[in-house]
């Protein structure tokens, strides 16, 4: 059993308990194998946890986490703040590296998750101690059409980041698509394939009977990336000739949707059920027919696995990363993208042939693809190989 570090810039936390899930079921993945000890640094900017520096510990099984919260106060000056703030950071953050280092024996090697200020803390151990660190990557900042995009970012960002890339022994990402889109960044770089993962103690299949209203069911933080506003107005258009469905949106409560809502005469039909957590959302999963998703981009898109681990089959926008997880009239169909009109089709002919589809057969390959144990085990290999490069 190897003993890793995980330094990840993102992480479920008291200031956002939603933040970086998905890399917590990484870790969750890992140390059914080996043993993970995980430190995550978080600016507390309001001081409502500390007005100076909390630390809080967390054990499951091989699993140790340490959230560590610290108070940098607000500033006149915009770059002063952020100055003052990335120094604490910094400082807190090699602190902790130390204090790991005298309670555990070194590392065998540092995993850091995404590419951001935790990766200068790598290059800083790997200078101090002489220990490698691999990368995996999930940010949708490389994707072309993202907004923010990597070309906008700061020169100091890009620097570091080059300087990240050129020191891990080894880098996966979570779709092939991510990882063509940092190689039109920087095309010297080869990846892994480690997909995201699924808890599938949670995300289950349940048969139910068919109703007479179809049930879907929106999961997302209904931001641009999502165009949650082209969904709601192809249902607008599906209602016209079917009124008897249900979606249930959970995510951010957002007014100016609930007036677009209410402006399509939808407020019958869409109910906001704000952010929940796993196990709520999974069993409304259970009873539902399908999930809609209609990003504009993605990296890769863990409500689809989960929508399929519960069975569910998916109605999501034709952008390529999709296809790495759909194949059309097993687990989901396509439509294409930025057309309110096209989805609305393949909506109204889910309705009419959503008993096509096994919930059986979708549950059965997710859990197969993106199970703990499966992911886990591509994540062990990884650090065999960048071991032994």
């Amino acid at each position: 059993m190897k003993n890793i570090l995980w330094l990840p810039a993102w992480y479920p936390n008291q200031t956002e308990p939603l933040s970086g899930d998905f890399i917590q079921r990484h870790a969750r993945a890992v140390s059914l194998y080996h043993s993970v000890n995980l430190i995550f640094v978080v600016r507390d900017k309001e001081g409502k946890i500390t007005k100076d520096i909390h630390e809080e510990n967390f054990y499951s099984g091989n699993l140790h986490e340490t959230i560590i919260y610290y108070y940098s106060p607000k500033h006149f000056s915009w770059l002063l703040e952020k100055l003052l703030s990335e120094f604490k950071f910094r400082r807190i953050y090699k602190q902790a590296v130390r204090k790991y280092m005298r309670a555990y024996k070194k590392p065998d090697i540092i995993h850091v998750h995404v590419a951001d200020k935790n990766g200068a803390i790598a290059l800083w151990v790997k200078r101090k101690y002489k220990i490698p660190f691999v990368l995996t990557e999930h940010w949708t900042i490389y994707l072309p059409d993202a907004k923010p995009n990597f070309t906008n970012t700061s020169l100091f960002f890009k620097l570091l980041w080059k300087r990240i890339i050129k020191n891990a022994s080894k880098i996966s990402v979570v779709s092939e698509y991510l990882g063509n889109a940092i190689k039109q960044i920087n095309n010297e770089i080869s990846f892994s394939i480690i997909p995201n993962v699924i808890d599938t103690n949670i995300f289950f299949s349940r048969e139910n009977a068919i109703t007479e209203y179809v049930h879907f069911i929106h999961v997302s933080n209904l931001n641009y990336q999502k165009n949650a506003e082209a969904i709601f107005h192809a249902f607008a258009i599906v209602k016209k000739t079917f009124p008897t469905f249900r979606v249930s949106v959970f995510g951010p409560e957002k007014n100016e949707l609930k007036r677009i809502i209410a402006e399509l005469n939808l407020s019958e039909n869409i109910f906001f059920y704000g952010e929940v957590p796993q196990p709520e959302l999974a069993t409304f999963m259970q009873k539902a027919d399908a999930l809609v998703l209609y990003s504009r981009y993605e990296t890769f898109g863990c409500v689809i696995i989960e929508a399929n681990a519960c069975g569910l089959p998916v109605i999501v926008s034709d952008i390529p990363v999709f296809h790495e997880i759909i194949k059309e009239g097993e687990n989901g169909v396509f439509a294409i993208g930025e057309n309110s009109n096209e989805l609305s089709k393949k909506i109204t002919w889910f309705i009419h042939n959503r008993s096509k589809f096994s919930k059986g057969y979708i549950a059965g390959v997710a859990k197969e693809k993106y199970s703990f144990e499966k992911v886990g085990r591509l994540f062990a290999d990884f650090y065999n190989e960048a071991l032994k490069d």
